[in-house]
């Protein structure tokens, strides 16, 4: 590679290795701004999102061998965060942690399944939507398909161009894409290759720019590049080196996106639109070893343990970085603790926007503007459903990993202290009981869905089935009954649907839907429950649910065991066969 090259990634590596090895913010003094956002017009928000890009593919943090001048350049003109965290370490999951302001305890896609997002989820999207902003979702979606309740027009994005399906969306050559809900036939077949992916999304991105350039705009650029399947029109500049050839094709790639990331910069001076434009730019996971890449060829994990997949910090940390010029210090980095759940707050911070309450994210604007208390994480919390189920914690210095999650959830946990060692290789956990007992607490806590609440109104976010995904059954009187939706499992409570078990249990149903209240009758008893709230009334009197009654795929689920018990039945719950007895 060229000197020159070679010397300004030196130059970036430095201040990389200062901001996270001594914990200091490196930047130069920052001007007299406020953290309130005072322009005439709302900014413009660009999030563009690698696929599987590592932490050291990026110049800005040492990669000395893959060109990234354009993105080195956001980082050169904007801020750089050391200690950035994806939502997952692996795609849809870390895609819903970034849309909906929730960590992966809480989010409703936990694995590449195709999974889609619920009516109810409440996108950041949807908020800046409702707020004047044009929103468009170009490249891979993955949170849901044609058809279901989590396809892009469904959840509050005005334009999609790209892939609905998740396990679809690596290939680089498709013979369609979606245009909002109509099919985009492309000039790719067996034998004859044009319409390559990555090229068609810059070129819609372009064109949605300077067809919104006169409106607050919302664009959520999800690139594919260098998600495997590795194939790339032409090597480029790489096309002599003596690497393997995959790793040309690789290198070709990630250039290719760099240089498109060089137009969207282009195209927004072009517009006249670049002071009142923020860009973000980040990848989804750690680095692939797939499709004959080796991601220690290029050193794709940086510093760091770990790849896509893993739950050492070179699964999930990920480069980003923030460009808004005249309100973010140019050349700045900070080592803020932050994740993709942050994301949410943060774009309804900067749209001038009340953020939903009951989020796990926060607002990194503060650090962004250099003004203003930042508030910190108590924790950050991941947790990934393939290879027997992995958790993570990280909090403050302290990082805990448990393999094997899933398959036995009292397997040991991995305890590591950043600060002293990154590589994760020093496992400590037998030297500090009392931080291996709060992480075990923090991991049995942070899962379930929470309460979102959005301008007044409350959403209650749907949950998954049971933390470790087998099926819960419910037998009555020692007959199973089965139920449509299937029962779920919300703050360790056994959801139902509710028409379903008061008919079982012989109480009659009335719905209220001015106030979204429930009213069921059985002999002299009354349970009245109101949706999304955890009081309910018995015969009069209020009890407390440790679980609301809430919407869930177009019914009202609500506590199995409350009910029951409010209709004078006993409940047993058998840990060995998953199952909840009720006897009446």
């Amino acid at each position: 590679m060229k000197n020159k090259r070679q010397a300004a990634t030196l130059l970036f590596a430095t201040s990389y290795f200062i901001a996270s090895y001594t914990g200091v913010n490196v930047s130069a003094e920052s001007e007299d701004v406020s953290p309130a956002v005072s322009v005439e017009r709302k900014p413009n928000i660009i999030y563009i999102l690698a696929d599987n890009l590592g932490f050291g593919d990026v110049g800005f943090n040492g990669q000395m061998y893959v060109e990234t001048p354009n993105i080195d350049r956001l980082a050169q003109d904007g801020m750089q965060f050391t200690q950035h965290y994806a939502g997952c370490t692996i795609c849809a999951p870390s895609r819903c942690s970034l849309i909906t302001g929730l960590h992966t305890g809480h989010c409703t896609v936990k694995a590449n399944d195709d999974t889609p997002l619920n009516a109810e989820d409440v996108t950041v999207a949807e908020l800046l939507q409702k707020n004047g902003y044009k929103t468009g979702i170009i490249g891979k979606w993955g949170l849901g398909n044609f058809g279901t309740t989590g396809f892009p027009n469904k959840k509050g994005f005005d334009y999609f161009f790209g892939f609905d399906d998740q396990t679809l969306a690596h290939s680089y050559y498709p013979a369609t894409l979606y245009r909002n809900a109509e099919i985009v036939k492309l000039n790719n077949t067996a034998t004859q290759k044009k319409d390559y992916t990555h090229d068609l999304f810059t070129n819609e991105a372009l064109e949605f720019i300077k067809n919104n350039k006169d409106s607050p705009f919302y664009l959520y650029l999800a690139y594919t590049i260098p998600h495997s399947e590795l194939v790339v029109p032409d090597l480029g500049e790489y096309a002599n080196e003596k690497w393997p050839e995959k790793e040309k094709i690789f290198a070709a790639m990630v250039s290719r996106m760099d240089r498109d990331i060089g137009k969207l910069q282009e195209k927004l001076v072009e517009c006249g639109i670049e002071k009142n434009t923020v860009v973000m730019f980040a990848s989804d996971n750690g680095p692939q070893n797939t499709d004959g890449h080796d991601p220690a060829f290029f050193k794709s994990s940086g510093p760091f343990r770990g790849i896509m997949r893993d739950m050492y910090e070179g699964g999930i940390r990920v480069p980003f970085v923030v460009k808004w010029p005249g309100k973010i210090q140019a050349g700045s980095s900070s080592d803020h603790i932050s994740g993709f759940w942050d994301f949410m707050p943060t774009a309804c911070e900067i749209a001038g926007i009340n953020p939903p309450e009951g989020i796990d994210g926060i607002s990194y604007l503060p650090t962004l503007l250099g003004k203003g208390q930042q508030k910190k994480h108590e924790y950050m919390y991941w947790e990934f459903h393939e290879k027997g189920g992995k958790r993570a914690v990280r909090m403050d210095d302290w990082k805990a990993v448990r393999l094997n999650a899933d398959k036995n959830p009292n397997s040991p946990l991995e305890l590591y202290n950043l600060k002293t060692d990154i590589m994760e290789k020093n496992n400590i956990a037998s030297k500090h009981p009392d931080i291996v007992a709060k992480m075990e607490q923090i991991m049995k806590s942070a899962v379930g869905k929470p309460t979102v609440k959005v301008s007044g109104s409350t959403t209650v976010n749907t949950p998954q089935t049971a933390s470790n995904h087998n099926t819960i059954k419910v037998e009555i009187d020692g007959i199973s009954h089965t139920f449509n939706p299937a029962p779920i499992l919300v703050n360790d409570r056994t959801m139902v649907p509710m028409r379903a078990i008061f008919e079982i249990m012989g109480a009659t149903v009335s719905w209220e839907e001015a106030t979204e209240t429930v009213t069921a009758v059985k002999g002299d008893t009354t349970v009245v429950l109101k949706i999304g709230s955890t009081e309910a009334k018995v015969n009069g009197a209020t009890k407390v649910l440790d679980a609301p009654a809430m919407l869930y795929q177009d019914r009202t689920m609500v506590p199995l065991r409350f009910i029951s018990e409010a209709l004078g039945a006993d409940v047993e719950w058998v840990e060995a066969t998953n199952t909840v007895k009720i006897t009446r």
